[in-house]
């Protein structure tokens, strides 16, 4: 994912892009219909969850260490969100089936 700005790789600017790039194709994917929901769910809840962890143990103390406790507080109730819109997820996917439960419909939201 391009960034408006000059970074490096390895910029944590990279990495955190790389992994909205990665969970918004999942979920496109998932809202699209294309490939086995309950491995879309899957792969993004281990997606979700690696990257959570990362910026909530690393990204976000160092933002409230200089000011930015605002920014970092959206960052986790996005998280949040995300953790909750998860559990919906893994809850309508029969795991007998590859599809969603019928009747079941994907929360809206904003996924990050």
């Amino acid at each position: 994912m391009a960034l408006p700005y000059p970074t490096l790789p390895g910029d944590i600017d990279h990495l955190v892009a790389d992994d909205h790039a990665v969970v918004e194709r999942q979920f496109q994917n998932l809202e699209a219909g294309r490939a086995d929901r309950r491995i879309l769910v899957e792969q993004v809840a281990f997606e979700l969850a690696l990257h959570a962890d990362a910026e909530e143990r690393v990204l976000y103390p160092a933002m409230a260490e200089v000011g930015e406790t605002h920014e970092a507080q959206e960052g986790r109730d996005e998280h949040q969100e995300a953790k909750e819109l998860l559990v919906t997820l893994q809850n309508t996917v029969d795991r007998r089936s590859p599809r969603i439960t019928r009747g079941a419909r994907l929360p809206a939201g904003r996924r990050r």
